[in-house]
């Protein structure tokens, strides 16, 4: 299939097949992809990575269909009510026709560690077709999810705050270990490196957004592939991207991954969480989980995000 982006330039994604190709060909193949800045996949998933520890990502949870319990996307807890992800993961979904699996690294569709969602907030800006530009949605549960006590959701970054070329990072997801692979059934992760926008777009033949961000490896191989979408990209505990789009076959080279940069977001995201705890439809949840104690009872706010929570708040 194919996405237009804009008059001059179309994305696609290439399917797998049986074909026998020579080295030659496959480099003429590569090179030509190149040229017209096709082979593009929205649904992305680790490719040489290593299994997560028990325990390592307490905060990662699979987005998955609430009619077979297949997993779809990746999501991450910003709390014990609270989930980010991909826009293009839910934008589609009725609240009723997903669910997420938590507290395990293992998928399960007949698992009971289950939660169910009770509202989606898709960015407003969302647009598909101008490279996936605002990929971004929030996800609140119907009621707190039954973590332990001392559970921590992941770390927002500081507002508007960059990410340094050449800064390790840590993608995990049950995504496809290659493209025409399968989904993993233990969780992965895989270390990788950011990229500079300039570089990226370099790479890319195209100019990214700024609200994007890229990481990967610099001579390919390694990164996200299909069903990873929606999972988080990780710098000491905090989350930094969201996985939104690559080009195929997986991490193929020179392309890096795509990702929403959550600091672009984190106004809308405290923006969205206060604004809904405010409706009367969700009334006080338990465990002192709605409004200001909400947002805290996570790990959201650092010291220079206390003064952006305050201005929402006038």
């Amino acid at each position: 299939m194919s996405l237009k982006l804009n008059k001059h330039q179309t994305l696609c994604v290439i399917g797998s097949g049986n074909m026998t190709i020579t080295n030659k060909d496959y480099l003429r193949i590569l090179s030509v992809l190149a040229l017209f800045s096709c082979a593009v996949a929205f649904n992305t998933k680790i490719v040489n990575g290593s299994l997560a520890l028990p325990g390592e990502f307490p905060y990662m949870v699979s987005l998955r269909r609430a009619s077979s319990g297949r997993h779809s996307c990746g999501a991450s807890m910003l709390n014990r009510v609270w989930l980010l992800t991909a826009a293009h993961c839910v934008v589609k979904a009725e609240p009723h026709q997903v669910n997420i699996q938590y507290g395990s690294n293992e998928l399960d569709r007949n698992s009971t560690n289950i939660a169910n969602i009770t509202k989606i907030f898709v960015h407003e800006g969302y647009d598909p077709s101008n490279q996936y530009i605002h990929d971004i949605a929030l996800m609140r549960l119907d009621k707190p999810a039954s973590v332990n006590k001392d559970f921590v959701g992941i770390r927002l970054p500081d507002y508007n705050s960059a990410s340094e070329p050449e800064t390790p990072a840590t993608l995990i997801g049950w995504g496809l270990n290659a493209t025409g692979g399968v989904v993993q059934k233990q969780l992965q992760k895989v270390d990788l490196q950011i990229f500079s926008d300039e570089e990226c777009s370099r790479r890319h033949g195209i100019d990214i957004h700024p609200t994007n961000l890229c990481a990967g490896v610099p001579e390919g191989g390694k990164g996200q592939c299909s069903g990873d979408s929606g999972g988080p990209l990780i710098v000491n505990r905090t989350q930094v991207g969201i996985v939104s789009w690559s080009r195929k076959p997986c991490t193929v080279y020179p392309y890096p991954g795509v990702f929403t940069e959550v600091s672009a977001y984190v106004a809308w995201i405290l923006e969205t969480i206060l604004d809904a705890e405010d409706e009367e439809e969700f009334g006080d949840s338990q465990e002192g989980l709605s409004g200001i104690d909400g947002i805290l009872s996570g790990d959201l706010i650092g010291p220079k995000n206390l003064a952006l929570l305050k201005k929402l708040l006038q």
